[in-house]
């Protein structure tokens, strides 16, 4: 594993705020993050995409935390990448989405299971927020 990849676990473990880290560290990382944006979007691309997706991962990551510190430097790189993660999201909570009462999921899926799309939708909230955020901020959101 990279030395950027640690970084980007760090950042995205949901661990990374100055209660847990200390401030000095968190405001480090993140100008570290800022000052070379495209290595760190390339290697969130393939730490987490194609191939590597994983929804059970996925739904333990706070990616939106990375992309939030890179979306001013990489406002459409970071747009790109939101959007194609929510696609994922989406395709893999289809059913999640499609219930109304979601205690209709007790009786046909496991409670792991049922965590875990909760956990993932949980995910895709905090994606939809930043790329709200972002497109309030002046930025192109979605096309």
């Amino acid at each position: 594993m990279t030395k950027v990849e640690e970084e980007i676990l760090q950042v995205i473990s949901g661990q990374f705020h100055a209660a847990a880290v200390g401030p000095e560290a968190v405001s480090a990382l993140q100008e570290k993050i800022q000052k070379r944006p495209g290595h760190y979007l390339n290697a969130l691309r393939r730490m987490t995409m194609g191939d590597a997706f994983d929804p059970k991962v996925h739904a333990d990551l706070h990616i939106s935390a990375l992309l939030g510190i890179l979306h001013a430097a990489r406002p459409d790189d970071v747009t790109t990448i939101i959007q194609s993660l929510l696609r994922l999201y989406d395709g893999v909570l289809v059913s999640f989405d499609a219930v109304q009462d979601r205690g209709q999921l007790d009786g046909i899926m496991d409670e792991a299971t049922i965590n875990l799309l909760y956990r993932l939708n949980t995910r895709r909230l905090e994606l939809r927020a930043l790329l709200n955020k972002m497109t309030a901020d002046g930025g192109d959101g979605p096309q």
